[in-house]
């Protein structure tokens, strides 16, 4: 008889988010919903290179975007963070400029 173990998967996951034990939370508010929507679907697209240390969610809540992020290292968490502020900051100049941000 083989024994497979059905879990690994969630297993090897349930370890990783453990490891992540430092967290942030940024908030923001936009002037509407849709904005914080193409926001979070542009900030969602690139991949973290460190996947294994580091883990970003995003929810979008009426005209609020809040991203949860996790890592397993203070520094890494805050490279990820200022990224995320400064690749926000190129998304809404470039909504402006187009005049999409409304």
């Amino acid at each position: 008889m083989k024994c497979t173990n059905k879990h690994k998967y969630s297993l090897v996951y349930i370890f990783f988010m453990a490891c992540l034990n430092h967290t942030c939370t940024l908030s923001f508010t936009f002037r509407s919903g849709q904005v914080a929507a193409n926001v979070a679907r542009v900030l969602q697209v690139d991949r973290e290179i460190q996947e294994t240390k580091v883990s970003k969610s995003f929810e979008v809540t009426s005209n609020v975007l809040k991203i949860d992020i996790r890592s397993s290292e203070l520094k890494i968490l805050r490279v990820v963070a200022s990224s995320l502020y400064d690749m926000m900051s190129v998304v809404l100049q470039t909504m402006d400029e187009f005049d999409l941000s409304t």
